[in-house]
């Protein structure tokens, strides 16, 4: 059976997972180029973190300004609801 968790986290204590979901979706499928996927907000922000099966699949911000963001579902989890447990969560 699969186990999906989806939990508050910050940059300093996920960075590496949520950089893999991130560079997944934003770099690599949508073409966004690196450098502005990366900015001064991901060490202030709250990060939302998905996992299936330990392994990271979503994740979204919150902002100190209060702004949800930088939501990404892998390709292989659209569908399944969990981009509206990673806001429902961030809200």
């Amino acid at each position: 059976m699969d186990t999906v968790e989806v939990v508050l986290t910050t940059w300093s204590t996920d960075r590496t997972a949520l950089r893999q979901v991130r560079r997944e979706v934003f770099i690599v499928e949508q073409s966004v180029p690196e450098e502005l996927e990366w900015d001064d907000d991901d060490p202030v922000s709250v990060h939302a973190l998905a996992t299936l099966n330990r392994e990271p699949v979503g994740t979204g911000r919150l902002t100190p300004a209060g702004k949800i963001g930088r939501v990404a579902v892998c390709q292989r989890c659209r569908g399944s609801g969990l981009g509206l447990r990673i806001m429902k969560l961030l809200l």
